[in-house]
């Protein structure tokens, strides 16, 4: 037991010191020691600053319009590639292009991404692509263009008061974005409901 005794003393003896130690280094350097007190002040201080100076912005609210049903939403484009080729993916692009336009809208299978890429270089107005990540994940990959901008700090919801094709949000409407993903959509369900 007095062995422990010791052991612990000793270290309150090291803790002491060692502290006292540095207690006296920060004294004799106080330009060093005001620093390292001041530094984070003033960053918090400037953090401060720059929140009150970013307004948050209030938007009115924003009327809800019945943009009308999914057999009127437009649907430029005539080329709607697609990868990987698989069985089920090409059921279900053959739905999607049987069963969900008025008009003929050509659906093209491609090896990998690479090669869906760069189709849509060759047809860049009338192309969309769709990579799918399994048989009931895909993404739909839209011309930069047709694709509203992530940052609501470039557009005002303004604009979307009166339902115009300057509303960024309406471009998935516009550009035909709801109907193909609501027909990929239902040609998934179809495909996992007809069974094995």
């Amino acid at each position: 037991m007095p062995t422990q005794h010791l052991r612990t003393d000793n270290v309150w003896q090291q803790t002491k010191a060692l502290l006292y130690k540095n207690f006296l280094i920060k004294i004799r350097n106080k330009k060093q020691s005001l620093q390292e007190v001041l530094t984070p002040l003033f960053l918090l201080f400037l953090l401060v600053i720059i929140s009150l100076l970013n307004v948050r912005r209030e938007y009115g609210k924003v009327n809800t319009t019945v943009l009308g049903s999914l057999d009127q939403s437009p649907f430029l484009t005539s080329l709607v590639g697609y990868t990987p080729v698989t069985n089920t993916t090409l059921r279900i692009m053959e739905k999607v292009s049987s069963q969900c336009f008025r008009r003929v809208v050509d659906t093209e299978g491609f090896a990998d991404e690479d090669a869906l890429l760069n189709a849509s270089f060759l047809y860049p107005e009338s192309f969309v692509g769709v990579v799918f990540n399994s048989s009931m994940s895909y993404q739909i990959r839209f011309h930069h263009e047709d694709v509203p901008l992530p940052l609501d700090v470039l557009e005002t919801r303004e604009r979307c008061k009166f339902l115009s094709e300057a509303c960024e949000a309406l471009k998935y409407w516009y550009n035909g974005f709801v109907k193909l993903q609501a027909c990929i959509d239902a040609a998934i369900i179809q495909d996992m409901c007809r069974g094995p």
